[in-house]
């Protein structure tokens, strides 16, 4: 099983000023919305969540984060398109009555799992350097490619071990299943990262921008040193990430 490459957890951001009269009653439409008010400055803000986003209103405008496949599906494990994605935005923009496609991404997470023959700890094993960027093994499962400032990260790991640590119970997915998680996470000043004049929330359907994404991911991968006594068949499963 290989899913189609998907967007997971975005951190968005919509400016007061585009939000208008209906700023006030946001908070309103959240689940456990807590105030907090900085008795110094008087400043209040409120927190709460929304189908397992967050949700933080400032005097300034909305953040809001968390996965866009589990607010939609309730998991991030099986296919989550373009059109999946529109219809993310367009349920929390009916929900909260903003226009959340015009808010604008901060954060971005863009990947896909693979299921393969052998333990997933083997296939990290076998990934050596990226170029400019630090390697971190952090036990058998978990392999992270970094930035100094953490603005790129490129993960590997072993999501059944996720799934399972979460008792989230799936159909198609047994406990003895070796599911490999590959994630690019982008954060801060996208458009630059992305060479693009801006990224919205409306944009992350785009057909093009996709197409951009998949293949920066796509570079990331093939970037990557590979371990020489690797055999023939074990990467063959993931040389590719296209659908």
């Amino acid at each position: 099983m290989v899913t189609k490459t998907m967007y997971d957890k975005v951190k968005i951001w919509l400016d007061r000023a585009m939000v208008g009269e209906q700023f006030p009653t946001i908070a309103n439409y959240l689940n456990n919305a807590k105030m907090q008010v900085n008795l110094q400055t008087g400043e209040e803000k409120t927190f709460g969540s929304l189908d397992g986003l967050k949700v933080s209103i400032l005097e300034s405008g909305i953040s809001i984060e968390g996965s866009l496949p589990k607010y939609l599906y309730g998991n991030n494990v099986y296919k989550f398109d373009r059109r999946a994605t529109a219809q993310a935005i367009e349920k929390l923009s009916d929900t909260l009555h903003i226009e959340a496609n015009k808010a604008k991404v901060n954060s971005i997470e863009f990947g896909t799992n693979f299921l393969m023959k052998h333990q997933v700890s083997e296939y990290l094993l076998k990934l050596g350097e990226m170029p400019r960027l630090e390697r971190y093994l952090f036990e058998p499962t978990s392999l992270y490619y970094k930035s100094k400032q953490s603005q790129k990260v490129f993960a590997f790991y072993d999501k059944n071990k996720e799934i399972q640590a979460n008792n989230i119970e799936l159909s198609e997915i047994s406990k003895n299943d070796n599911l490999l998680r590959y994630e690019m996470r982008l954060k801060n000043r996208l458009p630059a990262q992305l060479k693009v004049p801006e990224v919205t929330a409306s944009i992350l359907s785009d057909k093009t921008f996709y197409k951009m994404m998949v293949k920066l991911y796509q570079e990331r991968y093939f970037s990557i040193k590979k371990a020489k006594q690797i055999k023939a068949n074990y990467m063959s499963d993931i040389k590719t990430v296209q659908d």
